[in-house]
């Protein structure tokens, strides 16, 4: 029975879901460790997925959360990247990780 209870404990924190944003004039920059450490903080995301050549960045964030765009923004704009849109993504992060199409 504690086996089952800590079972559901660890599944009731892994659940996320995607959100996929579109960013403008994204580049290598976002590379770097520092820069997506500042993005994940700006989203309250646990993960990300930057697809350059899609100019989209994927987030993993906990379920039911929003993503505070005002916050992501600026971490974006303080970076030279401009914010187009926020959506949510039906492909998980694995997913993305997965296929190399846009």
């Amino acid at each position: 029975a504690l086996a089952v209870g800590l079972l559901a404990a660890a599944s009731s924190y892994a659940q996320t879901s995607t959100v996929e944003v579109a960013v403008e004039g994204l580049n290598c920059a976002l590379c770097s460790e520092a820069m997506r450490e500042q993005v994940k903080r700006a989203a309250g995301a646990t993960d990300l997925e930057p697809r350059l050549e899609c100019g989209r960045i994927y987030l993993e964030v906990p379920e039911g959360a929003s993503v505070p765009e005002g916050a992501l923004n600026f971490a974006l704009l303080s970076n030279g990247y401009n914010l187009k849109s926020v959506r949510p993504s039906p492909q998980t992060l694995a997913d993305v990780r997965a296929t190399k199409d846009c």
